[in-house]
Protein backbone atom coordinates (compact mmCIF):
# COMPACT_ATOMS: atom_id res chain seq x y z
CA UNK A 1 0.00 0.00 0.00
CA UNK A 2 1.35 3.52 -1.00
CA UNK A 3 1.73 6.10 1.41
CA UNK A 4 0.86 8.95 -0.71
CA UNK A 5 -1.83 11.29 0.34
CA UNK A 6 -4.93 12.15 -1.77
CA UNK A 7 -3.63 16.13 -3.17
CA UNK A 8 -7.44 16.74 -3.95
CA UNK A 9 -8.74 19.90 -3.40
CA UNK A 10 -12.20 21.78 -2.66
CA UNK A 11 -13.68 22.29 -5.90
CA UNK A 12 -13.37 25.85 -7.07
CA UNK A 13 -9.97 26.74 -5.71
CA UNK A 14 -9.11 27.83 -8.73
CA UNK A 15 -11.31 30.72 -8.60
CA UNK A 16 -10.54 31.75 -4.79
CA UNK A 17 -7.74 34.15 -3.36
CA UNK A 18 -3.97 32.92 -3.95
CA UNK A 19 -3.90 31.85 0.05
CA UNK A 20 -6.36 30.65 1.68
CA UNK A 21 -7.80 27.30 3.48
CA UNK A 22 -9.58 26.16 0.73
CA UNK A 23 -6.62 25.67 -1.14
CA UNK A 24 -5.06 22.83 1.53
CA UNK A 25 -5.28 19.73 0.11
CA UNK A 26 -6.46 16.36 1.28
CA UNK A 27 -4.71 14.28 3.65
CA UNK A 28 -5.96 10.86 3.26
CA UNK A 29 -4.19 8.27 1.66
CA UNK A 30 -4.18 8.33 -2.34
CA UNK A 31 -6.88 5.80 -3.58
CA UNK A 32 -9.75 6.76 -0.34
CA UNK A 33 -13.35 6.06 -0.77
CA UNK A 34 -14.65 8.28 1.84
CA UNK A 35 -15.01 12.13 2.01
CA UNK A 36 -11.84 13.87 1.56
CA UNK A 37 -10.13 15.95 4.67
CA UNK A 38 -7.54 18.62 4.59
CA UNK A 39 -5.14 19.31 7.45
CA UNK A 40 -7.51 21.36 9.43
CA UNK A 41 -10.29 18.56 9.62
CA UNK A 42 -12.54 20.35 7.38
CA UNK A 43 -13.88 17.49 4.96
CA UNK A 44 -15.56 18.01 1.74
CA UNK A 45 -17.56 15.45 -0.55
CA UNK A 46 -15.35 13.16 -3.10
CA UNK A 47 -16.14 13.47 -6.54
CA UNK A 48 -15.28 11.53 -9.36
CA UNK A 49 -14.84 14.80 -11.77
CA UNK A 50 -11.84 14.70 -14.53
CA UNK A 51 -9.19 17.05 -14.34
CA UNK A 52 -11.12 18.42 -17.72
CA UNK A 53 -14.51 19.25 -16.48
CA UNK A 54 -13.21 21.08 -12.92
CA UNK A 55 -11.27 23.38 -15.62
CA UNK A 56 -14.31 23.93 -17.54
CA UNK A 57 -16.42 24.70 -14.63
CA UNK A 58 -13.80 27.00 -13.46
CA UNK A 59 -13.84 28.79 -16.81
CA UNK A 60 -17.19 28.94 -17.25
CA UNK A 61 -18.28 30.31 -14.14
CA UNK A 62 -15.07 33.22 -15.08
CA UNK A 63 -16.88 33.93 -18.43
CA UNK A 64 -20.77 34.10 -17.57
CA UNK A 65 -20.76 37.33 -15.77
CA UNK A 66 -18.54 38.75 -18.83
CA UNK A 67 -20.50 41.36 -20.96
CA UNK A 68 -18.90 42.48 -23.96
CA UNK A 69 -21.84 44.28 -25.91
CA UNK A 70 -19.59 46.93 -26.94
CA UNK A 71 -17.42 44.72 -29.15
CA UNK A 72 -19.59 42.24 -31.46
CA UNK A 73 -16.09 40.39 -32.24
CA UNK A 74 -15.49 39.88 -28.23
CA UNK A 75 -19.09 38.84 -27.92
CA UNK A 76 -18.82 35.93 -30.06
CA UNK A 77 -15.70 34.71 -29.18
CA UNK A 78 -16.99 34.81 -25.19
CA UNK A 79 -20.31 32.82 -26.63
CA UNK A 80 -18.15 30.20 -28.72
CA UNK A 81 -16.44 29.44 -25.38
CA UNK A 82 -19.52 29.54 -23.06
CA UNK A 83 -21.28 27.09 -25.79
CA UNK A 84 -18.19 24.48 -26.06
CA UNK A 85 -17.79 24.53 -22.02
CA UNK A 86 -21.50 24.05 -21.65
CA UNK A 87 -21.26 21.08 -24.15
CA UNK A 88 -18.24 19.50 -22.47
CA UNK A 89 -20.47 19.88 -19.17
CA UNK A 90 -23.39 18.10 -20.34
CA UNK A 91 -21.36 15.28 -22.07
CA UNK A 92 -19.37 14.96 -18.92
CA UNK A 93 -22.76 14.78 -17.23
CA UNK A 94 -24.82 12.25 -18.89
Amino acid sequence: MSNETCGARKPGWENGPAIGRHRIPCVRLKGHQDAHRDALGQEWAATTESPAVVTARAALAKADPLDFTDTHAMAAAVGSLREALRMVLEGAES
